[in-house]
């Protein structure tokens, strides 16, 4: 099987009694949440972005920003004992070392994260990954299905008006 380059760690995370606690109310400074080629818009439960060219991405319900800086806690629910375990606490963009990491929230609640890719390969490996991790792990899972479609349109529409991405013959491929 291809090794997968996903963030495995944080996909399980976004598991049933298993979750990506993300505040709110923390990491919205302006130099913080920056991404070249896109503003952020005010939507009717949440916000979106919209790239120069006008094209947008506003997810229902949600909230979504750049995230390289954020600080994440890993969490479980022990049903037994009823009470949350904070396993682990994270940087986002370590995850993503040298891209732009965007994310979507929902309840202070992980749903949904991409990269900002500018290379067309790259783009489609992610897509493949996220797949193969539906494939193996998710089969039936309409949750996960709705998860891993959020990602990867998210992640085109951010390669799709990424200003810095790099033109090549691959771009007119669909």
């Amino acid at each position: 099987m291809t090794k997968l380059n996903l963030p495995t760690e944080l996909l399980q995370y976004m598991e049933n009694d298993k979750y990506v606690f993300i505040n709110d109310f923390t990491g919205w400074a302006d130099e913080d949440i920056k991404l070249d080629g896109f503003t952020y818009i005010s939507a009717m439960e949440g916000n979106g972005l919209r790239a120069k060219n006008g094209d947008a991405f506003v997810p229902q319900y949600s909230t979504i920003r750049r995230a390289n800086h954020i600080e994440a806690q890993l969490r479980s629910i022990d049903r037994v004992n009823n009470k949350v375990n904070a396993d682990k606490q994270v940087v986002l963009g370590d995850y993503f070392e040298n891209l732009p990491l965007v994310i979507i929230t929902s309840g202070e609640s992980l749903q949904a994260f991409a990269p900002m890719f500018s290379d067309k390969l790259e783009l489609a490996i992610f897509i493949r990954d996220l797949h193969l991790w539906q494939a193996t792990c998710h089969r039936e899972d309409y949750a996960w299905s709705r998860k891993i479609e959020d990602m990867i349109s998210l992640a085109k529409f951010l390669y799709r008006n990424n200003p810095n991405k790099v033109k090549s013959i691959v771009d007119e491929l669909d």
